[in-house]
């Protein structure tokens, strides 16, 4: 018998603002955010284009999967969520099929991310890319991914961002990363929509200690991922967009603390890879 095809989650980028290439910070990872969801089906579905995305764009060559199609949703247009795509293979490779979602018009996602391919920032234009590429604008409603179903949503960030709710057969994931709590409404709307979730992949930039001075910056703290995962009967969370002044062993320390509240905690860690369902 065929043994049953799974999804497959893997964080290629977990670090949050710039890149930390530092000894003591490696074994977590220092690339900024990228996470693959690779459905039962073989969809590829990617959240976020921090560098972590240039290793993923270097497997899916390898595997000879640039054809396969690739679904690449944005959460927001900050440096770390982007600064990889220019480097991600399949976008110099004519058989890539890639889509771009964002919660821009078309035509302004396209303008942002031409910017920084544009000179004197990078020697090839976004606009001769050999990909085709289409780009389209995220809605209030249901974005498909062959069996795999996606709603966007609001987070509180400086200039916005949205999370995603991703729905298989197997499992649901909520992807939340540059979010602060503290907007009701917004708040609420992320307990609901984590509600039953199999796995809550939270912004945990800051210690509660460190957060204190860190107000507005639109960042949240592992105690906050708790309190959703608790309140929401969330099965697991994952701690994400690690600080980059924090080392290895400080973010350990974090993990450790968010335990003694919610033992189903742990850290997304770059390669880390998890068959779901």
């Amino acid at each position: 018998m065929d043994r049953e095809k799974k999804a497959r989650l893997k964080f290629w980028g977990v670090r949050g603002s710039i890149p930390t290439p530092e000894s003591n910070k490696l074994h977590i990872g220092g690339n900024t955010p990228c996470t693959e969801l690779r459905t039962a089906d073989n969809d590829i579905m990617v959240f976020d284009a921090g560098t972590g995305i240039i290793n993923l764009g270097n497997s899916i060559i390898r595997k000879g999967l640039t054809s396969q199609g690739i679904h690449l949703f944005l959460s927001h247009f900050h440096w770390d969520h982007i600064q990889g795509l220019p480097f991600f293979k399949p976008i110099y490779r004519s058989e890539s099929r890639i889509t771009i979602y964002s919660s821009q018009e078309p035509e302004q996602t396209r303008r942002m991310l031409e910017a920084q391919m544009s000179t004197p920032f990078f020697p090839v234009d976004f606009k001769n890319l050999p990909a085709r590429i289409t780009v389209r604008k995220l809605r209030s409603t249901l974005v498909r991914v062959g069996g795999a179903r996606v709603l966007p949503f609001s987070l509180n960030h400086p200039q916005g961002a949205t999370g995603f709710r991703i729905e298989t057969n197997q499992s649901t994931i909520v992807f939340a990363t540059d979010h602060e709590p503290g907007v009701e409404e917004i708040d609420q709307n992320l307990r609901s929509l984590s509600r039953d979730a199999d796995i809550l992949i939270a912004d945990t930039h800051f210690s509660p200690e460190d957060y204190q001075s860190a107000k507005g910056w639109g960042h949240g703290t592992w105690k906050e991922a708790v309190d959703v995962c608790q309140s929401s009967a969330v099965g697991q969370l994952f701690l994400f967009h690690h600080n980059p002044a924090y080392s290895d062993d400080t973010v350990r320390s974090m993990l450790n603390d968010a335990r003694k509240e919610f033992r189903s905690t742990k850290i997304a860690r770059e390669g880390t890879a998890i068959e779901i369902g």
